[in-house]
């Protein structure tokens, strides 16, 4: 038999009803067959699992009264949580909160009664039909800690940036006036850069390339911001120069975040300032203001080291969140004007509070905000996919932080609750929202994460812990 089509045996084996046959159109992609089993009362009572390669000579017989449904899933059954034979699927009621989800939304969805085969769609129907079913959450997510390092006592990390293949250029402060480290780290090493000591708190960015850009003030030249370079396989020493603003005295640039891209081969660098400036910025040019939002006078926000959205998503422009202020979307001038400004959330989403904290993350498809403001509740997620308008809340989201939001392939890493990281878990086509893996303990608050091109994911943070830099993998 061809995987074009497969025979469903619509009787009883003990039964002497005669029997009809319902042949069931098969996906060419699918890699998951769920066989479900209703009885009389729509009570599941059976399921079996099968994979690509089983499903030639597979033979489904059923009692009398009794209805299958058959799930096709583009999705290996790995990544679904279940075993060929049908394990890991468990009922509503005796799923362990948190560590079980609803069924993935199948992509070809058929019900066989009375040997009739019946098509059958709708997110909604589906979810009410299979509400009883869960599937373990985030399958295979088994990270370990493989190295570790101490940082500075009483620091907080400013920077961390991802140097080539293995090295991350990491900067830690001292709330009490320690002046601030610029460290290059490896799982088997911690380097200084040689440069005097600092007097603000770097902030950067890396390139896809793997070169890393900072900014900086140098003891010996407090009034000068600089604007430095590192790059992968280079002088630990990286090359830096002055940076001059346009009708501005320099020591108004105080960056708290910093990003850049390659247009044309020339780097692009995007400032965010402590009092919501906005500076666009190029080597060997002056920087100008392209707009901002003065921040909110609030004494609710009292977050340390901010952490808030700044990127650049296409040539035109990105997105930054403001200190104690909006969300905006921000698009560049073509004639060396100011930038175009727009909410990124919509009124429901964007909520009434002031926002502290916010960090944002695309992968698999989808779009995600983290957002901590003075409205009750504090911590918050949105999501939508690419392509919609509207955003969806993400409810119920226990042992979570919004510090830190990346992509991680076709997931997302986000900071838990002190001292774990979380992956989030997005599966096409669910009707759901993306998925909450457990908390993984790395030993620190994640106030930082950094993903390499090996796979393993580097941690860094302060908190009420001793300050540690960890680096996992996933297994």
């Amino acid at each position: 038999m061809g995987r074009s089509a497969i025979l469903v045996l619509g009787a009883a084996l003990s039964s002497c009803v005669p029997t009809r046959d319902a042949a069931i159109t098969m996906r060419p992609t699918t890699r998951t067959t769920l066989a479900i089993t209703f009885d009389r009362d729509a009570k599941i009572v059976g399921t079996r699992t099968f994979g690509a390669s089983g499903l030639d000579t597979a033979l489904y017989a059923r009692d009398e009264g009794e209805t299958l449904a058959v799930l096709q899933f583009d999705l290996a059954a790995e990544a679904l949580g279940l075993e060929l034979d049908g394990g890991h699927l468990v009922l509503a009621e005796s799923a362990e909160p948190g560590f079980f989800v609803p069924l993935p939304l199948a992509d070809q969805w058929d019900e066989i009664a009375e040997g009739v085969v019946a098509r059958e769609t709708g997110g909604d129907a589906y979810a009410a039909r299979f509400e009883d079913v869960r599937i373990p959450a985030c399958p295979g997510y088994q990270p370990r800690v493989v190295a570790e390092q101490m940082m500075p006592p009483e620091t907080e990390v400013t920077m961390a940036a991802k140097l080539g293949e293995r090295t991350v250029v990491v900067s830690t402060n001292n709330p009490k006036g320690t002046a601030p480290v610029i460290s290059l780290l490896t799982p088997e090493a911690q380097v200084l850069l040689p440069i005097s000591a600092v007097r603000t708190n770097p902030r950067g960015f890396s390139l896809p390339s793997g070169d890393v850009w900072f900014t900086y003030r140098d003891a010996s030249a407090p009034d000068v911001p600089l604007l430095c370079h590192l790059v992968p396989g280079g002088s630990i020493a990286p090359e830096c120069e002055p940076i001059e603003l346009e009708n501005a005295d320099p020591l108004l640039l105080k960056p708290i975040n910093l990003t850049g891209h390659l247009i044309g081969g020339v780097l692009e660098v995007v400032s965010l300032d402590e009092d919501g400036s906005l500076w666009l910025g190029h080597p060997h040019r002056r920087w100008r203001r392209i707009g901002g939002v003065a921040p909110v006078e609030t004494e609710l926000c009292r977050v340390g080291i901010q952490t808030l959205i700044l990127t650049l998503d296409s040539p035109s422009g990105g997105i930054s969140g403001f200190p104690r202020g909006p969300i905006l979307r921000f698009t560049l001038s073509s004639t060396g004007g100011a930038a175009r400004f727009e909410p990124v959330l919509d009124r429901r989403s964007g909520g009434a509070g002031v926002v502290c904290r916010s960090s944002y993350a695309r992968a698999g498809g989808i779009e995600m905000i983290g957002i901590e403001d003075t409205r009750g509740g504090g911590l918050r997620f949105v999501w939508r996919r690419d392509g919609d308008a509207s955003w969806d809340d993400i409810t119920a989201v226990p042992a979570a932080d919004v510090r830190t939001l990346v992509s991680f392939g076709d997931a997302i890493l986000v900071s838990g609750a002190e001292p774990t990281m979380r992956l989030i878990e997005i599966v096409p086509n669910r009707p759901v929202p993306p998925r909450f893996c457990p908390p993984h303990d790395v030993g620190v608050r994640a106030d930082a994460i950094v993903p390499l091109d090996d796979g393993t994911i580097f941690v860094a943070g302060g908190g009420r812990l001793p300050r540690v830099a960890t680096w996992s993998v996933l297994r």
